[in-house]
This record gives structure tokens, C-alpha cells and sequence, in this order.
């Protein structure tokens, strides 16, 4: 609630965004979990906008929130989701997704 949040899959990756429309009510924002990637394939996350000081508001900052990237996978991400920065109302995050590598297929397919 007060937030909203797309993504744009192409190949070989995705661009995504969640925008913070009202005053968070909780200090602690849930994690962005992203549908439409493939679960097995590999994924170099970055957010392209990470804040200035990322751990102000946090004791440790997860690494994708200081800018740093990460290699997940697409199921990770559905399932357990991306740290999101702490986002005042108005603020926003963005996310590319590039895929690093797809799903290998079984021998003989």
C-alpha cells in the first residue's frame, strides 16, 4: 500500500521500479518481488539510483541498495524479492536486470 511498482522485461533482461506514493508506515520496507523473469535463469541486478547515504536510516545496508551488484536468480527474486532503499513519499527506485545466463537445457533437448 502507497507504493506502486512495474517492470519492463526484454531480452536479455528487464528494467523495474517501485514508486513511493505515501509516507511508508513501516520503517522497514517490504522487499520488491518482480514477476515475468525466467525462474532459472541468472540475473546481475543493480539499482541505478541508489541514495546518497544509503545506510542512515539502517544499522547494515544490503549491498544492492548502496548501488553495489548482485547476481540472483529469477526465482530468488519472485519468491524472496530485492531489498528496496528506504524511500521517503515522492522518492522512487529503479532496478536493470541483466541476465548473466539462461537455464541450461537438458542434453538431447
Amino acid at each position: 500500500p502507497g507504493a506502486v511498482a512495474t517492470m519492463v522485461v526484454g531480452e536479455g533482461g528487464a528494467l523495474a521500479s517501485l514508486a513511493q506514493l505515501e509516507t511508508p508506515a513501516s520503517a522497514s520496507p517490504d522487499p520488491l518481488r518482480l514477476v515475468g523473469l525466467d525462474p532459472e535463469g541468472l540475473y546481475r541486478v543493480r539499482l541505478l539510483n541508489p541514495p546518497r547515504r544509503p545506510s542512515a536510516a539502517m544499522k547494515v545496508a544490503p549491498a544492492l541498495t548502496t548501488g553495489a551488484a548482485v547476481e540472483v536468480s529469477g526465482r530468488l527474486i519472485e519468491t524472496i524479492g530485492l531489498p528496496l532503499p528506504m524511500l521517503a513519499a515522492g522518492g522512487i527506485a529503479v532496478f536493470r536486470l541483466e541476465q548473466v545466463s539462461a537455464p541450461r537445457k537438458p542434453l538431447g533437448a
